[in-house]
């Protein structure tokens, strides 16, 4: 029996918005009689023969692509390392410029001497001030 190269499925029918029962069974039916016009074709040529000798290597496939990147491995145990010698001291720092000399308390009275930049707690006000020069200037 010789097996037919065309078929008569319609892979456009039935219709999937709108089947028929019809068009289903009409389908179903051709895609029967293939499959046993196919076994009876097969049965007919016997049973299977011997394996044949392997046939010679294929070429190389081209690389495939990278795969996916794996998982971050689990951290490290904590180094122990040991401290390092003091380096050498630096040069010296450059001079300041003038600052205050002293904080003054005289009670209730301003101090008796007035430098430029003295700080005096008056202690009846209760406020910090400083000499200007020419004046008690209130800094708090």
């Amino acid at each position: 029996m010789a097996v037919s190269t065309t078929s008569n499925i319609n892979p456009a029918w039935p219709d999937q918005t709108a089947p028929t029962v019809l068009s289903v069974q009409t389908n179903l039916g051709h895609a029967k009689a293939e499959i046993e016009a196919l076994n009876a074709a097969v049965n007919a040529l016997g049973a299977q023969g011997a394996q044949g000798p392997a046939g010679n290597q294929g070429p190389q496939g081209a690389v495939g692509a990278n795969g996916p990147q794996g998982a971050q491995g689990s951290q490290g145990a904590a180094g122990i390392g040991t401290q390092g010698a003091q380096g050498a001291q630096g040069p010296a720092g450059a001079a300041g410029g003038g600052g205050l000399a002293a904080l003054t308390h005289s009670a209730g009275d301003s101090p008796p001497a007035q430098v430029v930049g003295t700080l005096w707690f008056d202690d009846w006000a209760w406020a910090l001030k400083f000499w200007d020069g020419s004046a008690w200037q209130l800094v708090i």
